[in-house]
């Protein structure tokens, strides 16, 4: 099967929900993919097929939807899986994120001590939005020394512009909002 037909398989499990979380947001429910096994092995080997996995030490999955795509990415490649969570929910010895903006807050990010200077790593996590999430988790996964292959993504909110703040990152989503 060809990407644009796993593409088209994918698409047709994705719920849109108007006006939630508030009225005016289409939010994409991406949950619904993972009730069906067979589409949801067709979008880990779309991901798959976008990692080198000889170059591979680690996958990197953002809290928490990116948890979901990052284990299952990690398994299916063989490879180790180290979460990001917000600050002060993983236990010690950590590496911090500076902080960043949210839409009403600021926030930062924290993971374990597991990347070393030289890993190689795959970052991952469902949405990429403004972006300023994701980008923390890059510039903390360079900052500790990571070589960081690709960020991949399940869908991206093009309006939002994330994929700027991410520029000269090597990027993958498989969907924009647009196409959907």
């Amino acid at each position: 099967m060809d990407e644009q037909s796993i593409k088209d398989v994918i698409r047709s499990k994705m719920k849109k929900v108007p006006d939630f979380p508030s009225e005016g947001i289409l939010f994409y429910d991406f949950f619904s993919i993972f009730y069906d096994p067979i589409v949801t092995d067709l979008m880990i080997d779309l991901l798959t097929s976008k990692v080198d996995v000889d170059k591979l030490d680690y996958v990197v999955g953002v809290e928490s939807r990116g948890f979901l795509l990052g284990l299952l990415l990690a398994s299916n490649l063989r490879k180790g899986f180290v979460p990001i969570r917000k600050a002060g929910k993983l236990p010690p010895p950590v590496i911090k994120s500076p902080e960043f903006k949210l839409e009403y807050a600021t926030a930062s990010l924290e993971m374990s001590d597991t990347i070393k200077e030289g890993d190689t790593v795959v970052l991952v996590d469902d949405v990429l939005a403004t972006g300023n999430t994701l980008k923390a988790a890059y510039d903390m996964l360079e900052g500790a020394g990571a070589n960081v292959q690709n960020v991949l993504c399940a869908i991206e909110l093009v309006a939002l512009k994330g994929a700027e703040k991410l520029e000269g990152a090597p990027l993958y989503t498989i969907f924009k909002d647009t196409e959907l």
